[in-house]
């Protein structure tokens, strides 16, 4: 399933943030029970590469959407914990917005650049942002933070849980 909204994203935590998730709420279709989707494919567009001087992070342009596809729509049975997977870009372009893609199987996407990044962490699953157990795995295992790059990551959470 594929749906396009149209206009400037926002992050999380930022004065546009209740107006974007009002359009995404207004372009999205409340979900189809009988889908058994999987994961999804975010690419955003945007006008420039900062908003009043500050880069877009991608973990902070995803939020609003899963917001509002999961939490609000009801895609994976209303539970973060059903999304197996997900992909997200961001581009400078126009229009501006947000093409979302709800799919049922493994993503297709090749992506073209440097894996600087690809394990499995076992630990305490992240309960917020600032949740030290994850980056303190990071940090132990010699992951440096990147700017300006581009390149990618894999990362694998794993634990023992009921699916739906």
């Amino acid at each position: 399933m594929l749906v396009v909204i149209l206009g400037e994203p926002a992050t999380f935590a930022t004065s546009g943030e209740k107006d974007w998730k009002e359009k995404l709420a207004q372009g999205i279709q409340p979900c189809q029970k009988e889908k058994n989707y999987r994961g999804i494919a975010l690419r955003f567009k945007l006008s420039s590469h900062t908003r009043n001087c500050q880069p877009y992070d991608l973990d902070n342009l995803v939020e609003p959407v899963l917001s509002i596809l999961i939490g609000k729509k009801g895609y994976f049975c209303g539970k973060r914990t059903n999304l197996e997977w997900w992909y997200a870009r961001k581009d400078i372009g126009k229009p501006a917005g947000v093409e979302i893609e709800i799919l049922e199987g493994k993503p297709q996407m090749v992506i073209k650049s440097e894996e600087i990044f690809n394990d499995e962490y076992r630990g305490e699953l992240p309960k917020s942002a600032t949740s030290r157990g994850l980056s303190e795995w990071l940090i132990s295992l010699g992951f440096k933070g990147r700017r300006y790059e581009r390149f990618w990551v894999h990362l694998n959470i794993s634990r023992e849980r009921e699916h739906r």
